[in-house]
């Protein structure tokens, strides 16, 4: 398996998959396509705060619940 940072479109793709397409704390479908700053679109969240953006590290969340966790 290729390994992507966690910038690439690829590794966000993988991040959808796994999730089923939903916000990994809310668990509200994650839209496609999305104006910027819309509370429910993806956003690369870092699951521990003390470690980068890092394949094992990120999960896939709404921007309404990304924000509420930081």
């Amino acid at each position: 398996m290729p390994v992507y940072s966690s910038s690439s479109p690829f590794f966000i793709m993988e991040l959808m998959e796994a999730q089923w397409g939903k916000c990994a704390h809310c668990q509200a479908w994650l839209p496609t396509s999305w104006e910027e700053g819309d509370d429910d679109m993806p956003t690369i969240d870092r699951l521990d705060n003390s470690f980068a953006h890092i394949r094992g590290n990120c999960a896939l969340a709404c921007l309404r619940c990304n924000r509420a966790r930081h």
